[in-house]
């Protein structure tokens, strides 16, 4: 007898329904996948046997062939053991009656077995819980997978309204689908997964405030003006001037996610694996960290199978690159892609992967090799050849694409015991502000931040007054702006000004942007 059963797979983070057609005919024993399988999927076949021997069932002594469908699409991963399984049970006469049949029709399966029978967590439920319950199943109601990923994919299965079945055995399953065994009610569900919030608390309480950070208001300004509009940003100063200290308490004055970013960002998390009992979902946009002894791949995601690295992890959230400079030129520029085009694209055996990568870049650097360029207190021992190839690291269009830079210097003794100022809690209402106005300015349009305006959003939504625009046709003509510079300007100057809850842009919002448009130029220390 043949039997279907519905299971998913996934490439990046796209989860795809899969079809596990389970046929046993007469012949000489022996167990065949077909349809594209990796080696876990061929070897599924020793772990299926015994996973059912040893769960009280008989296994079939012939010949038992496994199709996945579509055969066309590469398939990866041990989470197929439970699909096969109740295949194998299914088509050998075991799972039989009306309430079977009608059970495994309206049920996908995901898990991996163990010899024992028991299941496995796996990796990249969420995308495939997503993807199968928003198939074109019209019959599809409920999910069979492993306990300890009922809390992971309860995200995308309350979304689309699908049933989750936490099964820890296989025989527990069987029985389920016999109707030996009650299948928990929604209650019952909910009390076994818990709440997903309690782990999120805690991470709140471990960010460090930003009143720690004595003096460097303007610092502290630029940052938030950041966060606010989504601007790229680049601290550049002298070593101890606290760039790494102030880029930490980034998280604190970050805006809450919404439930739509929250699904995306945990399927990334998902797909590397890197969700667990104690951390089921993304509930916090990330906060990720890499350096000049970060890899490519890890920067950008690698590998046979390709997996996601830091600046997909950082999807939705803030990319933090500590001493910016000191990485290699060609890893750099490998940044302007997934800053303009917000996802990161691999071609692995003929097949596309993609990896969405929108996030907030804040890059940290010393202004020069020896670190002290522009310090009134160290003098820098730099040639102007050296410091030229230092700078040269930051291309043109990279360089083009970071909106805001900083310089950060050393804060004298008598600042460092003053009263604290600038703290988190203000700094983060005047990001929450900023944000508002700008959802209420771009309500309706195809944009959501300041930083992601093009030409005609601007003529739209940044009027200019007569002594503004006068201003800016000045600055721009003294200086020689680039189309890409004025338009950075304009952005960050909006972004300063829904920060003070402005409607109109004025002189001192695009003074305030045109200081951080312009490379530091500090002369250097005596």
């Amino acid at each position: 007898m043949l039997a279907r059963i519905l299971t998913a797979s996934f490439s990046g983070i796209e989860g795809k329904t899969v079809t596990v057609e389970a046929d046993i005919t007469r012949g000489l024993p022996g167990f065949y996948v077909v349809g594209l399988g990796d080696t876990s999927i061929k070897e599924a076949g020793q772990r299926v046997k015994s996973a059912i021997r040893n769960s009280g069932f008989d296994y079939p002594v012939s010949r038992i062939v496994i199709n996945l469908v579509p055969a066309y699409l590469h398939k990866r991963g041990s989470h197929y053991d439970l699909a096969m399984a109740m295949g194998i049970l299914r088509s050998a006469g075991i799972l039989t009656g009306r309430h079977a049949a009608e059970t495994l029709e309206a049920s996908g399966f995901l898990g991996e077995l163990r010899l024992d029978g028991s299941l496995s967590p796996v990796k990249g439920v969420l995308p495939m819980v997503k993807a199968l319950a928003e198939s074109q199943q019209p019959r599809l109601q409920q999910i069979f997978l492993p306990e300890e990923n009922c809390r992971e994919a309860m995200l995308a299965a309350e979304a689309c309204r699908i049933r989750l079945i936490p099964v820890s055995h296989l025989r527990e399953a069987a029985d389920m689908v016999c109707g030996l065994e009650p299948v928990p009610s929604a209650d019952e569900l909910r009390h076994r997964t818990l709440k997903l919030s309690s782990s999120t608390e805690n991470e709140a309480q471990c960010i460090p405030d930003f009143a720690d950070v004595r003096g460097q208001w303007q610092v502290k300004e630029a940052i938030a003006a950041a966060v606010c509009g989504n601007h790229s940003i680049l601290l550049m100063g002298p070593p101890g001037s606290g760039k790494t200290m102030l880029a930490r308490r980034i998280p604190g004055i970050l805006p809450e996610m919404t439930a739509a970013e929250q699904l995306e960002t945990t399927m990334i998390y998902s797909v590397a694996g890197l969700l667990n009992e104690s951390r089921p979902m993304v509930s916090r946009r990330p906060f990720r960290m890499a350096d000049y002894r970060t890899t490519r791949a890890g920067l950008l995601g690698g590998g046979t199978v390709p997996y996601p690295g830091e600046a997909s992890l950082a999807h939705n959230g803030v990319l933090f690159l500590d001493e910016f400079l000191e990485m290699d030129r060609k890893q750099i520029d490998a940044l302007r892609k997934p800053m303009e085009e917000e996802e990161i694209r691999m071609v692995r055996g003929g097949q596309l992967y993609t990896f969405p990568a929108s996030f907030l870049l804040v890059a940290a650097s010393n202004p020069c090799r020896c670190g002290y360029y522009g310090d009134p207190n160290h003098p820098c021992t730099c040639t102007q050849t050296q410091l030229d190839q230092y700078r040269s690291r930051l291309s043109g269009p990279v360089a083009d694409r970071i909106d805001m830079t900083v310089p950060v210097f050393p804060v004298d003794f008598k600042t460092l015991r003053s009263e604290e100022e600038g703290s988190t809690k203000l700094l983060k209402e005047k990001v929450l502000l900023g944000r508002e106005m700008q959802e209420m300015r771009f309500r309706g349009s195809d944009i959501r931040l300041n930083s992601q305006m093009e030409e005609r959003h601007i003529r739209q939504f940044c009027r200019l007054g007569a002594e503004e625009a006068r201003f800016v046709e000045e600055t721009a003509q003294r200086y020689h702006l680039s189309t890409r510079k004025y338009m950075k300007l304009i952005r960050v100057a909006r972004t300063a000004a829904d920060m003070a809850g402005c409607e109109e842009i004025s002189l001192y919002h695009l003074a305030a942007a045109f200081r951080y448009l312009l490379p530091c130029t500090e002369e250097r220390g005596a």
